[in-house]
């Protein structure tokens, strides 16, 4: 679906596109501009660009016991339906042990940028209700569930880490500020995005932190 979205954009103009995906819907997002669909992506024709925002890239760790042998004979074997009803059809995806996890794959030929912004939501806030207090309970994600090895060596990968909470991050003003920085926002005209939101050190890329 995401792929068709992306095709059906660059068929009304030549600019650069720019996915966006928060939580595991960056996941989505890469997955969709991997190379495993090279030929579907490089089809496109307009160059692309890749956000990620406080992605779950090492897998979901809670979900570890989804598929742990262990838990399936102490529940009974009623961890995987349990799983499935928390997180979907597809909860076996999100795990450690899965080949969507272990092997993301390259990004396609015309993703010239992928802009992965982790989130360091330790005592971070749930939201900040605009310019209200801030409502703690805004960690979901350890900066280890976010990073990969796989993901973090590409190039061409570019890391933010930013200090905010889970769904904080999409109100905060350093997200905008790290989009600016790193020419995502704020560009001359002639950028489009397509935004596909949640429904480690790295050895290459440059690395930013707020």
């Amino acid at each position: 679906a995401l792929q068709k979205a992306i095709a059906g954009l660059s068929a009304h103009t030549s600019a650069t596109i720019t996915v966006v995906g928060h939580s595991i819907g960056g996941l989505v997002a890469h997955a969709a501009l991997s190379d495993k669909h090279q030929s579907t992506v490089a089809s496109i024709g307009n160059d692309l660009q890749l956000v990620t925002i406080a992605t779950p890239f090492a897998g979901v760790r809670k979900a570890r016991h989804c598929v742990s042998t262990f838990m399936k004979l102490v529940t009974l074997g009623l961890s995987g339906p349990t799983c499935r009803a928390i997180s979907g059809d597809k909860w076996h995806e999100i795990t450690h042990a899965s080949v969507f996890i272990r092997e993301p794959g390259l990004l396609a030929s015309n993703v010239s940028q992928h802009l992965k912004i982790a989130t360091d939501e330790e005592h971070a806030c749930k939201s900040l209700l605009g310019l209200g207090p801030c409502l703690p309970g805004g960690y979901v994600f350890t900066l280890q569930e976010q990073f990969h090895p796989l993901i973090d060596e590409q190039n061409p990968v570019t890391l933010a880490v930013i200090k905010a909470g889970h769904r904080e991050i999409i109100d905060s003003e350093k997200l905008a500020s790290v989009l600016a920085r790193t020419g995502m926002i704020g560009a001359p005209t002639g950028r489009l995005a397509i935004n596909a939101m949640e429904s480690t050190t790295p050895a290459y890329g440059q690395k930013i932190r707020l």
